[in-house]
């Protein structure tokens, strides 16, 4: 395929997607996981991007032009960068085959998952888990796929370097995210109850001196 309208065809579909999730979070129609009976506006801070595929809000309102732009969005983004990647190892030049197949593998794999993030609305119960799975693959598949095509961009003579730091850093990036989404909070949460636990004990202890109580 020819290369420079395979890099527009992939930059414009990477325009699309960051316009619809622009334009979808005004019209999300509001509430978050901690947040469900009023219904707040779309928060980066606190909101799942996801969120704006859900059928229905965390609020339990209708979110439908939010949900059709944001699955729409992932859906055309998920096919067309898949196909930039199949397609890549073609144009990096002489690199390491094994590696290239790895990257172009995990990468695939990674835009697979972003079309299912589309096709499965978190707020529909049967397909929560499958939900979760999916989002978190992106991560997982995405910053591996992206550290490896870094360094192959980096070895290549054809690619600038730049680019292959770009990819560098964003797979360091969702290292980072993986590690505090499912290595740092269970740390601070079992901190945290380890704190509690110490604390009754302690309170139990004295309770049972002085006031002849059972209970923390």
């Amino acid at each position: 395929m020819d290369k420079n309208r395979l890099v527009k065809q992939t930059r414009t579909a990477l325009l699309i997607y960051i316009g619809a999730i622009f334009i979808a979070m005004p019209f999300y129609a509001g509430g978050t996981y901690a947040i469900k009976e009023i219904a707040t506006s779309y928060n980066f801070f606190t909101n799942f991007l996801s969120d704006l595929g859900r059928s229905v809000s965390h609020s339990g309102d209708i979110n439908f032009h939010s949900s059709f732009l944001f699955n729409n969005a992932m859906t055309i983004f998920g096919i067309f960068y898949g196909r930039f990647i199949y397609y890549m190892p073609n144009y990096i030049g002489n690199t390491n085959k094994n590696i290239a197949f790895l990257a172009k593998i995990t990468s695939i794999i990674a835009c697979l998952c972003v079309i299912g993030v589309a096709l499965t609305p978190a707020n529909i119960l049967s397909l929560y888990k499958l939900h979760v799975l999916l989002a978190n693959n992106i991560f997982f598949f995405g910053g591996f796929g992206s550290a490896l095509f870094g360094y192959l961009f980096l070895k290549s003579k054809i690619i600038d370097d730049k680019y292959g730091w770009i990819l560098i850093v964003y797979g360091i990036s969702a290292s980072i995210y993986i590690y505090i989404m499912f290595f740092w909070t269970k740390t601070m949460g079992f901190c945290l109850w380890f704190n509690r636990a110490s604390f009754c004990s302690k309170s139990n202890l004295f309770n049972r001196i002085f006031y002849k109580l059972d209970d923390c």
